[in-house]
């Protein structure tokens, strides 16, 4: 299982503790880039994403393309409101 995490570059706080243990922890600085990120990281057998309320937001394809897909599971976590997007 491979897992990853994505989140917006100004969130300092998201996901310290799975960057901490090596986990996968990828950045983006612009929210409108999280469907082309699921893509990527959907190439390179990813099989589950976390990504904050807040970008998941952004995505046109959570929902649509990716919701019935047995292979590729993308979990929602709450967004912290210590940042603006």
């Amino acid at each position: 299982m491979k897992v990853s995490f994505i989140k917006f570059k100004d969130d300092k706080d998201r996901y310290k503790i799975a960057k901490m243990v090596g986990m996968d922890v990828f950045e983006i600085s612009r929210p409108e880039d999280v469907d082309r990120q699921i893509e990527e990281l959907e190439k390179q057998n990813y099989n589950t994403i976390f990504i904050p309320n807040s970008l998941a937001s952004f995505s046109d394809d959570i929902v649509r393309k990716y919701k019935n897909n047995e292979n590729l599971k993308i979990i929602i976590t709450p967004s912290s409101n210590n940042y603006k997007l």
